[in-house]
């Protein structure tokens, strides 16, 4: 799973390595959740190579942030508070397998479906926006989604019978065997009627299909890890994530 995550850092992002961290940044955007660094397994940062870290991202313009799995790396940590790193958030890290994997069919009324032009395009990624209370989709956004889609990424969108689309979600191209399912979401209104769990069965279905053995993805909260746990996914982990407020 660490080193997915490296892979996935890679993608897309110039990359800096920083002692026992690599660093990402995306060109097109200043958002934390674009720009971030992961640590080396069982790395032990001075305190030397924390200030290199945090250096590195002033300059490039960007909060300083990692993402990581804590029982990988627990020295890091030990070491970020230092230098003023807080916790944003811990999440589980899931994972199904092809053989453990729960298929799940959408409600009457709701088709699941790739994108087909652009207009479908942006509502995906509108409708991703909406469900996790972000700003209107952007150019950057969607260049960022053709991207994965050409990297060997899939997205899908679950439209009602006269074409509204009412939630979606990405799976990312895969590394090292393994590929996640991410921004999945489903418009306030539509939501407690299955839309979510078909499509993440859906996602799933179509990763495997693509010859992946396994998937992962990281739930929200509680609420969400039980909905996935309904289509196959077990938690195998926690991952940590640390930023240093804007002084």
């Amino acid at each position: 799973m660490a080193q997915y995550l490296r892979e996935t850092l890679r993608q897309g992002r110039r990359t800096v390595r920083v002692g026992p961290f690599l660093a990402g940044f995306d060109a097109l955007s200043q958002s934390p959740a674009l720009n971030f660094a992961i640590p080396d397994d069982g790395a032990h940062p001075t305190s030397s190579d924390v200030r290199n870290l945090v250096a590195l991202f002033v300059r490039q313009g960007r909060r300083p942030r990692l993402e990581f799995l804590p029982m990988l790396a627990p020295a890091v940590e030990e070491r970020l508070p230092e230098a003023g790193f807080v916790p944003e958030a811990v999440h589980a890290v899931m994972v199904a397998t092809r053989h453990g994997f729960l298929d799940a069919a959408p409600p009457p009324g709701i088709r699941i479906r790739a994108p087909e032009h652009a207009a479908d395009f942006w509502a995906l990624r509108r409708v991703q926006n909406e469900a996790f209370g972000d700003a209107e989709p952007d150019a950057a956004q969607i260049l960022r989604l053709h991207a994965l889609l050409n990297c060997g990424g899939l997205a899908l969108l679950a439209t009602t019978e006269d074409g509204v689309v009412v939630g979606g979600g990405d799976v990312t191209p895969p590394h090292t065997g393994l590929a996640e399912l991410a921004g999945i979401g489903v418009r306030e209104d539509y939501r407690r009627r299955g839309i979510g769990r078909a499509i993440t069965a859906a996602l799933a279905r179509a990763a495997f299909a693509r010859g992946l053995e396994r998937v992962c993805l990281t739930p929200a909260g509680p609420a969400e890890e039980r909905l996935y746990g309904r289509v196959g996914f077990v938690s195998v982990g926690l991952i940590l994530y640390m930023s240093r407020p804007d002084p």
